[in-house]
């Protein structure tokens, strides 16, 4: 009988252990819940790391549609689509160097938008990448 308590008792940690460790694996990586869809995308799960590190603070988007201090990136990739990809690229990376350069759209953004936007240099194309596929990916974000 003793090892049968021992036996169920054991089971039930285990499980206790398991779902508490799965749980914070969540919230660690994750500012919202994730579709299952998306749960096995690593291309999602690295781009929604970057957006909440280096993104969140200043392009995040109520549930409601109310704008942060910088434009919602939703459609960013179309909004840039009569340039060359490296251009936004770089505009990621150094924004102010692009305008101080005048490149005619990084001038439209900074004229729209008040403030100066944060440079991330250490952004690699495929990093930049991962966000943008992110950024596409999130459904609350849609204005």
């Amino acid at each position: 009988m003793r090892s049968y308590y021992f036996s169920c008792s054991l089971l039930i940690i285990l499980a206790i252990l398991f779902h508490s460790k799965a749980s914070n694996q969540r919230s660690i990586a994750s500012p919202i819940d994730l579709d299952p869809v998306f749960e096995q995308d690593s291309l999602f799960l690295k781009g929604q790391v970057l957006y909440k590190r280096n993104c969140m603070a200043c392009h995040a988007s109520s549930p409601k549609g109310v704008a942060g201090p910088a434009p919602n990136l939703v459609g960013v990739q179309m909004r840039w689509k009569d340039y060359p990809k490296e251009d936004l690229f770089n505009f990621i990376r150094n924004s102010q160097k692009m305008i101080q350069q005048e490149h005619p759209k990084a001038v439209k953004v900074a004229k729209q938008w008040d403030g100066v936007m944060t440079a991330h240099p250490d952004l690699s194309d495929e990093d930049i990448s991962s966000l943008l596929y992110f950024v596409e990916k999130v459904p609350y974000q849609k204005e």
